[in-house]
């Protein structure tokens, strides 16, 4: 019993404990446990914030021109992330509970900061006064004699501090995609060096197209920079880097980072003018156009998109393209460099912008040759064997025919003939899947010595489709649709099976 009275002792004191001295040892609720301490707060409606406290001076976050912040008085570029977390945890703040204190006990008479939030049409206070006995919340007040609660200790973090700390510390304030030059010098005797972005992409001073994956991952680490107070001017004292916007807004660089940064940059630079002697710079898969010129010849590719088709725009009255030979030209193309490079010769033109003009002596010249018939689909005849009705086999030593009516039992003709059912199958297949190895701008010399000839009728079909394939000693075929084109020799040998025993 004794023990029993102790243990109720101990849980009453307990209970005054955090009765009377506002302790909550769960600290405050989780998210979607409380009460949001801004019921009606919207984040798109929020114009200005205005942060005061006691002692200094109150400043405004005012939202600017395409959504940014700026701070006032002075309007001074802000950091927009470090706004958005404010703005971000007023919106989720939450209550768990009502504090049983005075706003005097709390730190709100007066308050530690007073956020003064405008919305346009309203506008909403809310004071933060000193933390809880947890340590992990806030007491917070958001209406003249309001009740006082609890809310996350977050909230005063993200809000109690100075204009400078919500300032834009960014030596370079402009987003990559607003950058539109980059120059510098790294010594007084040094020639200036300079990046700019054209419609073709970006070209160095020479006018020399450069690697565009460096110039970003320049424009990504300026943007990192952040001044440093203590960092001093730049290493050598002489070099700088000067970064103009679109607009026509200068940012110039002579230091205030750290030597460490400052190096870094260097060495980014000098990479990023290095001339860019790809073919292709742009990565073979974001292509979606590219064109050949040589004098009047012409030809274009294109697709709709990444993983599309690609289709022959021009010349005019070609057949479709073979994807994969398309691919791995691109793939190719990325990989040559232009040794050779020519005001005149053959041109090529990427996505209607990057053009790149090479010389009759580069080793490059022949992969921007505008035949069309390189990239055209090697599929010459395409069947499935238990289409076909009938094959004829002429050649010098005579007239061989079969017919079947499922591609698989043939029968001679006349009926009762002998011959090789498997060299007919072998040559029935070959037939089916009949590729060109490349095409030829004419026959060879001379007849040909094998012509086969089939019959196909597909289902739903009224009456079968005639195909003849004319077949040279040299493993070349040619066929009314196709014209002349190699055949592989391993086809080529299924093709010449000779089914007369």
């Amino acid at each position: 019993m004794r023990a029993l009275a102790v243990l109720g002792a101990v849980a009453a004191l307990l209970a005054a404990y955090l009765l009377f001295f506002d302790h909550d040892p769960r600290g405050v609720g989780s998210a979607g446990e409380g009460t949001r301490l801004l019921a009606s707060f919207d984040p798109a409606a929020l114009r200005r914030v205005t942060i005061a406290r006691p002692g200094e001076a109150p400043f405004t976050l005012a939202r600017g021109a395409g959504g940014l912040w700026r701070i006032e008085p002075g309007d001074q570029p802000a950091d927009q992330a470090a706004v958005e977390d404010l703005v971000g945890a007023l919106d989720q703040a939450e209550s768990a509970r009502i504090a049983d204190v005075s706003p005097q006990a709390a730190g709100l008479e007066p308050a530690r900061v007073t956020l003064t939030l405008d919305e346009g049409a309203r506008s909403t206070a809310l004071w933060l006064g000193r933390a809880d006995a947890s340590g992990r919340g806030v007491f917070v007040q958001s209406a003249v004699g309001g009740p006082v609660r609890v809310g996350p200790q977050r909230l005063s973090q993200l809000a109690d501090r100075p204009a400078a700390a919500l300032r834009d510390h960014r030596l370079v304030p402009f987003e990559p995609d607003q950058v539109a030059r980059v120059a510098w010098r790294a010594a007084p005797d040094d020639r200036e060096h300079r990046l700019e972005r054209q419609a073709t992409g970006w070209r160095n001073a020479a006018g020399d197209r450069v690697v565009e994956e460096r110039v970003a991952a320049v424009l990504r680490r300026l943007g990192q920079l952040r001044g440093e107070s203590d960092a001093g001017p730049a290493p050598d004292e002489s070099g700088w880097i000067e970064v103009r916007d679109r607009s026509g807004t200068t940012a110039r660089l002579t230091g205030g980072v750290s030597r460490e940064a400052w190096d870094e940059v260097w060495r980014m630079l000098a990479s990023a003018e290095a001339a860019d002697r790809r073919l292709l710079s742009t990565p073979p898969d974001r292509v979606h156009q590219v064109e050949l010129q040589d004098g009047a010849r012409r030809l274009v590719l294109a697709r709709a998109g990444a993983g599309s088709a690609w289709t022959l725009e021009a010349p005019p009255g070609h057949p479709l393209v073979e994807q994969a030979i398309v691919n791995d030209w691109l793939v190719r193309l990325a990989h040559t460099d232009v040794t050779v490079p020519a005001a005149q010769g053959r041109r090529l033109i990427v996505d209607g912008a990057d053009a790149v003009t090479v010389g009759g002596r580069d080793a490059a010249y022949a992969l921007l040759d505008p035949d069309p018939m390189r990239f055209r689909a090697r599929s010459v005849l395409d069947f499935a064997h238990f289409d076909l009705r009938e094959l004829r086999r002429i050649s010098a030593g005579g007239t061989f025919d079969v017919t079947t009516r499922d591609g698989e039992t043939w029968a001679s003709v006349p009926p009762g003939a002998a011959f090789d059912r498997a060299a007919v199958g072998r040559i029935s297949s070959a037939l089916g899947n009949l590729r060109a190895e490349s095409f030829l701008s004419r026959p060879p010399p001379g007849r040909p010595d094998l012509v086969l000839e089939v019959q196909v009728q597909p289902p739903g079909e009224p009456v079968p489709v005639r195909h003849a394939v004319q077949l040279w000693p040299t493993c070349v075929g040619q066929t009314e649709d196709a014209g002349a084109f190699r055949i592989p020799r391993a086809a080529c040998q299924e093709l010449r099976a000779d089914p007369n025993r």
